[in-house]
């Protein structure tokens, strides 16, 4: 866990007017430098001013109607008004290059024009309370007199201390309704001028990374970081798509420096209903394009003539684009959900094609470089797009393509898969990755069996054994596929979005809260298991996975009271986007199951859980059923997997539950991802003819995309079942194929697409799909009555039959 900072919070209380005027700090000489936080890549403004503007004071109008910006300066006195005019500027996006205006021109505003609200004892933007934890420190800013319609953020410790020594203050300027609605309607880029005016070097703001961060980033590289020092160090200068010859332009007349961007979306428009595009799990990685020139190398065509096609190998990269541009076009909003790349160290890429196996090759931050240039490179940034990160964000390390559990299954990189026998599909693999396919565990160790890895690293092989058996959580020694840093997602923070966690208003009233996956996951990896045979003690290796992974840290104290704040704000219909499912559906939960509320087990199947169900018919016998109802939350008794807990998070998970379900909270939709899978949840409390089992339980039901269409609030869907909110909505990954369990024994992955929802300012949910979409569950005729099994006298986990043991699974 990153190291905690010792910040301690201050009492809170809002600004009165004169405070905000700046009178006693006195304009100094000195150059102000100054990191902008907000608004960031990952995490733009969205303003509608209003027409005329309001005629009362500054902080009468909000984040939501005027041009706010919360940043760190050298000013640890205050931050002056003539020092803010002096140098915040705006630009159209598409002249982001710019370093330099002078005062007084387009671009710029006056003092008159401006308020500076400074980190002073009395005005501190820490939250009271416990606002810290090993993670980031939670800050309020942008609310009206009235404290409505503000900011909440979880600002990385990362970040902060980074900072600490140049720009250490924080501050939050904000320019007046009036000033703010001269803008038109369009995308700009808010930035701090550059002390020179030389519009050929970066901005101050990138090239303190470059002078102080890339360095030490790259400078333990010995060997490469002396080969390459130039190349190596341009990654982080300019685009990744100047320097990689599958992305560059032809002819590549300019080089696009990369840069720390401010995105300001004018939108006056943005008033009613809100369009969400829900994007999850790109995994972006240049490995992928690795993959695809390997193939093309290969001449795959002539390996499997009539079968290999131009459009069969499935780049998760170029899938994301074709959902990224798809949601873009008819969306207000874009929400990223986590995964956005595959682990935090990135391929050399095309040039090293053979070297996929060698660990050499893989370097921190390289696929951050590529997620920047799909996300915004050129034109493509063209709707305000908010992330958060998901485990495999947090994962440091690459993981070989054998790897059961953590690996993608080769139905994931096949579009037509169908096609081709499980040993062609391996084949094709093995031709993709080259040299160090078979590697079991890690790059860094050559084991492709357990009694290699013995016999190659005993101490690590005996640690993780003896770990294993005293129940730890996870394994995670260094050099895993598991292993999580904060390195991973360092370059994350300073260049796409320095918060973890944040909750903000946007024009149309409607709230969005955002929750990191908080770094650690619960997953033993590679696992060791107790086998069920007598005497129980026979160990043997097994996939890694089950039940999860889940979010080990997720909710944390802090998220909690995020929570907790947001479904107690006033007013506004509100969403929430976080990576693990609170509702995640076990792979033999079908979707045919899930709409009808229960699971029912094959005669020879056991099923989850010690309890024998009934249902009482028409005619007043009794049918028992080999199966058991949906739970929510586990009601005493029941077994493991009888709980929508698949993928999910430890922390919290039923208070999280509990909290979003009161009608009060107002809480419509929660978006999430992390399994692949599409579908709509309700959660729903059975009255006391349902029978003692259920009565009073919280149970979920699945839904159709007809049932939720049209569904006014407090209801959610027109199923007797969704009277309370909120949808929750699982969406498919963006970059692998996902998964699909429509029916028995019925199942196939799905082509990479996102959910599309749009939601009225009063919460009605006019419509939600999914994009492509869903397969429709196949009837299964009824069946008679079924006897209770017999079951053992040992507890035992799920049957290898019903256990995620691939079957296209990948986290």
């Amino acid at each position: 866990m990153p190291g905690q900072i010792t910040i301690q919070p201050e009492p809170f209380e809002f600004e009165a007017e004169s405070e905000w005027e700046g009178e006693a700090v006195a304009p100094q000489t000195s150059p102000v430098r100054a990191r902008i936080l907000w608004p960031a890549l990952g995490f733009p403004a969205v303003i509608g001013p209003r027409r005329p503007p309001a005629e009362s004071a500054m902080l009468d109008a909000d984040a939501t109607r005027c041009i706010c910006v919360l940043l760190l300066s050298n000013r640890r006195t205050g931050l002056s008004k003539a020092e803010a005019a002096k140098y915040l500027r705006y630009v159209p996006w598409a002249e982001r290059g710019r370093r330099h205006i002078p005062p007084g021109q387009p671009g710029s505003f006056a003092e008159v024009e401006l308020s500076v609200r400074n980190d002073l004892t009395a005005k501190s933007f820490v939250l009271p309370g416990a606002s810290s934890d090993g993670y980031g420190q939670l800050l309020a800013f942008g609310a009206n007199r009235d404290g409505e319609n503000g900011i909440t953020v979880n600002l990385a410790h990362q970040v902060r201390n980074f900072y600490r020594n140049s720009t250490p203050y924080l501050h939050e300027i904000r320019v007046s309704e009036e000033a703010s609605g001269r803008l038109q309607d369009g995308l700009y880029h808010l930035f701090w001028n550059n002390e020179v005016p030389d519009e050929q070097v970066p901005s101050d703001e990138m090239a303190l990374l470059l002078r102080e961060f890339v360095p030490r980033r790259r400078g333990n590289l010995n060997g490469f970081w002396q080969q390459f020092r130039r190349r190596l160090f341009e990654e982080y200068e300019y685009e990744y798509g100047v320097l990689r010859p599958s992305y560059a332009s032809k002819p590549l007349y300019r080089r696009l420096r990369a840069e720390i961007l401010h995105p300001l979306f004018v939108r006056r428009s943005l008033t009613g209903s809100l369009k969400i595009g829900h994007i999850t799990d790109t995994h972006v990685d240049i490995r992928a394009d690795v993959y695809e020139e390997n193939l093309k190398q290969a001449n795959m065509a002539a390996v499997y003539p009539n079968r290999w096609k131009p459009d069969s190998y499935n780049n998760w990269n170029r899938s994301f684009v074709r959902v990224y541009d798809d949601a873009k076009r008819d969306s207000d909003v874009v929400l990223l959900t986590g995964d956005l790349i595959d682990y935090g160290r990135g391929h050399w890429g095309v040039q090293a094609r053979d070297r996929l196996g060698d660990d050499r090759y893989y370097h921190a931050d390289r696929n951050w470089f590529l997620f920047y240039y799909l996300l915004a490179s050129r034109d493509a940034y063209k709707q305000p797009s908010y992330t958060i990160l998901g485990n495999h964000d947090w994962r440091f390390n690459p993981y070989p393509p054998l790897i059961k559990g953590a690996s993608p299954t080769p139905d994931t990189l096949i579009n037509n898969y169908e096609q081709f026998m499980p040993e062609e599909q391996r084949d094709i693999l093995r031709k993709a990755h080259g040299p160090g396919y078979d590697r079991q565990f890690s790059y860094d160790l050559k084991a492709t069996g357990i009694w290699q890895l013995i016999k190659e690293a005993p101490r690590k092989a005996s640690w993780n054994f003896a770990r294993l058996v005293a129940q730890a959580k996870t394994i995670e020694e260094k050099g895993s596929p598991v292993e999580t840093r904060i390195e991973s997602v360092e370059w994350y923070l300073f260049s796409i979005n320095p918060f973890f966690d944040y909750w903000f208003t946007l024009p149309t009233g409607h709230k969005v809260l955002m929750l990191d996956w908080a770094e650690k996951e619960n997953l033993l990896f590679p696992i060791v298991v107790r086998g069920k045979e007598w005497p129980y003690l026979v160990w043997k290796l097994e996939e890694a996975g089950y039940p999860g992974p889940k979010a080990r840290n997720c909710l944390t104290k802090l998220q909690q009271r995020l929570v907790n704040d947001f479904t107690g704000a006033p007013a506004g219909a509100k969403v929430i986007g976080i990576h693990a499912p609170p509702i995640g559906p076990y792979s033999d939960w079908y979707d045919f199951d899930l709409l009808k509320g229960r699971k029912v087990y094959d005669p020879t199947m056991e099923p989850r859980g010690p309890i024998n169900y009934a249902t009482r018919r028409p005619d007043g016998t009794i049918e028992t059923w080999n199966g058991h109802p949906f739970f929510a939350i586990k009601p005493p008794g029941a077994g493991e997997g009888m709980v929508p807990n698949y993928g999910s998070f430890d922390g919290a998970r039923d208070w999280f539950i509990r909290k979003v379900t009161e009608p009060s909270s107002r809480v419509r939709l929660v978006f999430s991802g992390h399994i692949h899978r599409n579908g709509l949840y309700v959660i729903h409390v059975p009255g006391a003819g349902a029978g003692p089992a259920v009565a009073g339980r919280m149970l979920i039901r699945g839904q159709t995309e007809a049932l939720v269409r049209g569904a006014p609030p407090p209801a959610v869907t027109r199923s007797p079942e969704g009277k309370n909110g909120p949808l929750f909505v699982n969406t498919t990954s963006a970059g692998p194929r996902g998964n699909s369990y429509p029916a028995l024994r019925q199942y196939a992955t799905v082509q990479p697409g996102y959910s599309h929802v749009e939601l009225a300012r009063d919460g009605t949910i006019y419509r939600i799909e999914f994009r492509p979409p869903m397969r429709a569950a196949v009837p299964i005729p009824a069946r008679p009555p079924m006897p209770a099994p017999t079951r053992p006298t040992v507890p035992t986990r799920p049957a290898a039959s019903r256990r995620e043991t691939g079957f296209g699974a990948y986290w």
